[in-house]
């Protein structure tokens, strides 16, 4: 939810572009976050990037009772093994 720094980053934004229905929201504060996922229905995360190998933004969305489609990278892979409602994709 957080727009990061860099060219990764900046890639991530250049290709959702052409995709209407994927919405960047902006920085959001962590009352807004928790809101904000609240009102999903699920969580997917499809990262691959090391230095987010435990990934709170997945034990946070587990935290509060979301399914999660999660792809197989280290810390990933724990989520999904402790958490009924993670599978790996």
């Amino acid at each position: 939810i957080t727009r990061g720094v860099g060219f990764y980053m900046k890639d991530v934004m250049e290709t959702i572009k052409p995709y209407p229905q994927i919405y960047y929201h902006g920085v959001k504060t962590n009352d807004e976050v928790y809101e904000y996922l609240a009102s999903l229905d699920g969580f997917c995360t499809l990262s691959t990037n090391p230095g987010e190998d435990f990934c709170f933004s997945v034990a946070e969305a587990l935290r509060i009772g979301l399914p999660c489609l999660l792809t197989k990278w280290i810390g990933l892979i724990d989520h999904a093994k402790r958490n009924p409602l993670a599978q790996l994709i």
